[in-house]
């Protein structure tokens, strides 16, 4: 939660596919020192039954790849899966923290 907290986060995580580790630094404005810079990363979509954004069906399926090309033959075995550049997936985990504060705020 960088954005929220105004602070920033050092992320690693090894690619499922090739072991390299994947590095970056989530701050509260964006990424920074992507490593690999081709780093893609896994976003689990929900089916309409299930849209509720939590930990399993959201961020359990979330994962760091090395490059769009490794990602790929993972992906063809999860059609449900979305693979994007790591700073788009940062956005979208933005909006998703946003919104569930918005929620948490109107409780």
């Amino acid at each position: 939660y960088p954005a929220i907290l105004g602070l920033a986060a050092d992320v690693s995580s090894r690619c499922p596919i090739t072991d390299t580790m994947v590095r970056l630094v989530v701050q509260p404005d964006g990424i920074a020192d992507l490593q690999p810079a081709g780093a893609v990363v896994s976003i689990g979509v929900p089916d309409e039954a299930s849209c509720a954004c939590t930990r399993n069906t959201f961020c359990a399926h979330s994962y760091y790849f090395a490059s769009q090309e490794v990602a790929q033959g993972w992906q063809t075995a999860r059609p449900t899966t979305l693979l994007l550049p790591v700073a788009d997936a940062a956005l979208v985990a933005r909006e998703i923290t946003a919104e569930r504060v918005r929620r948490a705020q109107r409780l």
